[in-house]
């Protein structure tokens, strides 16, 4: 089978379980923009070539957003048809986000004055991520204005993991270490 169907020539693509759209609409909007941040945080993760303490975090967002982007490519009227286990796969991952959350903030000196992204690579690249999270937020969110429907959890997903993305940015600008939970 070949990736090239040319059925998107006309502008339309097809959601899971077949409908087709326009590709300009939220919905695929929303999932492009989730698709885009996995592919940023892989390049962010690609420098460290497993050898830094945040290498595996990022490893575990990676899946989690593939199957959001999974739900976000469904149409409202085939939501049911959208497996438990992928709702529940973005439940574990919003817990675990929070819990890193915490961890990080309880290392990190109190946060006093919002700085330029840049000071090293890694930082940079954590900011650059943490802004396609934004955007791919805002997406999700017209989208939810169009009267697309969705579960609840991506979007409290997404709001914690920019936060989260900002935190990762502020240690690589401190240079920070800290061993977060993997369960």
């Amino acid at each position: 089978m070949s990736i090239t169907t040319r059925k998107g020539d006309d502008g339309t693509t097809s959601l899971r379980f077949g409908k087709r759209v326009l590709k300009t609409c939220a919905r695929v909007e929303a999932y492009g923009s989730v698709d885009e941040l996995s592919a940023f945080i892989g390049v962010t993760r690609a420098h460290f070539e497993g050898k830094h303490w945040m290498y595996p975090a990022l490893t575990k967002l990676q899946p989690v957003l593939l199957a959001m982007g999974g739900i976000l490519a469904v149409a409202s009227e085939d939501m049911a048809k959208i497996p438990k286990e992928e709702i529940e796969e973005m439940e574990t991952g919003l817990k675990l986000v929070d819990k890193w959350i915490v961890e990080l903030e309880a290392k990190l000196p109190r946060f006093r004055e919002f700085t330029f992204p840049g000071a090293n690579l890694l930082s940079a690249d954590l900011h650059v991520a943490r802004t396609v999270a934004r955007r791919a937020e805002r997406h999700i969110w017209r989208m939810k204005e169009a009267g697309e429907q969705f579960p609840d959890v991506i979007v409290r997903y997404m709001n914690r993991l920019s936060d989260f993305l900002w935190l990762l940015a502020r240690c690589g600008e401190l240079d920070v270490t800290v061993v977060l939970c993997q369960e």
